[in-house]
């Protein structure tokens, strides 16, 4: 059976970080997170056999590593190993579109859709031990496997459905040459002392005006570490304002940030502007399942 999947990005309209746990030292968050269309494209071949798991990337994604390094890898096998798979092979085909280590989730996009592909294919309906194993694998993976727009609390397993923000709302996503480590990120923030917390309440209850004013409260704490050491996403955001978005946000842990506009247009020009400057840009807008 071969099987084709869209894998599509995630951005942070909202991510303020929480205690670090004793128990494994995961840091708990309050989080919104929106799918969009800026999307990888999985292409799972499953068949009998007892070849395992592998990994093919085009050539313009050569330094992307194809073993168990690989995160659709891991999930794959995850999802055997949960459901007591045997005698059965996957090769996995990733078209990679999304930029990697820019907080845009792109390598748990890839994990979720090869857990979907599979959980489609062997029909388990299992809805509770598919989150288990998403979480397994890791934490914005289970967003990614549900999609849409979510509000993610815990380590990110926990997901409250939001209102959606407009379908036709412009997104423009840009990305520097600097990538962030996720891990260092947290370090970072760890030295980072005394803050004021902030809560999700008031973004999400914007998004039920159905309209942009969301876009003026969006907050990521992340920003406070990550911009001095990467001044390019300062600038990037800088831009996007200066070409007339309604609110601009680093996502995740770095180093994409986006702009919300009221207009294709505006959206289309400051597109435009970001391309000259030699940086990832692309024109996006919200995915939803239905």
């Amino acid at each position: 059976m071969v099987k084709t999947v869209i894998c599509p990005a995630k951005i942070n309209l909202f991510l303020e970080i929480h205690e670090k746990r004793k128990s494994d030292g995961y840091h708990t968050l309050d989080s919104v997170m929106q799918t969009v269309d800026l999307a990888d494209v999985i292409t799972l071949n499953i068949e009998k056999g007892n070849e395992g798991i592998s990994v093919l990337m085009g050539e313009k994604n050569a330094d992307i590593p194809t073993d168990e390094r690989n995160i659709a890898v891991k999930a794959a096998k995850k999802y055997f190993e949960a459901f007591d798979i045997r005698d059965y092979e996957a090769t996995i085909l990733i078209d990679k579109k999304i930029p990697t280590q820019a907080g845009l989730g792109g390598g748990s996009a890839d994990a979720a859709g090869v857990l979907r592909a599979l959980d489609e294919y062997f029909g388990f309906n299992d809805k509770k031990r598919l989150d288990d194993v998403a979480l397994s694998v890791g934490a914005d993976v289970p967003f990614c496997v549900n999609m849409g727009i979510c509000r993610a609390e815990g380590v990110g397993e926990i997901l409250t459905p939001c209102a959606k923000i407009p379908k036709n709302t412009s997104i423009v996503i840009a990305k520097g040459s600097g990538s962030v480590s996720t891990a260092q990120a947290y370090a970072d923030f760890d030295a980072l002392g005394n803050y004021v917390r902030r809560d999700s309440d008031d973004i999400i209850k914007a998004f039920e005006k159905n309209d942009l004013s969301f876009a003026g409260i969006m907050f990521n704490r992340f920003e406070e570490v990550i911009f001095p050491k990467l001044p390019e996403i300062c600038e990037i955001k800088k831009t996007l304002y200066s070409c007339g978005a309604a609110g601009a946000l680093m996502s995740g842990s770095g180093s994409a940030v986006f702009g919300i506009f009221e207009d294709d247009a505006s959206a289309s020009a400051a597109l435009d502007t970001l391309l000259k400057k030699n940086v990832f840009a692309c024109k996006t807008r919200p995915f939803y399942t239905e």
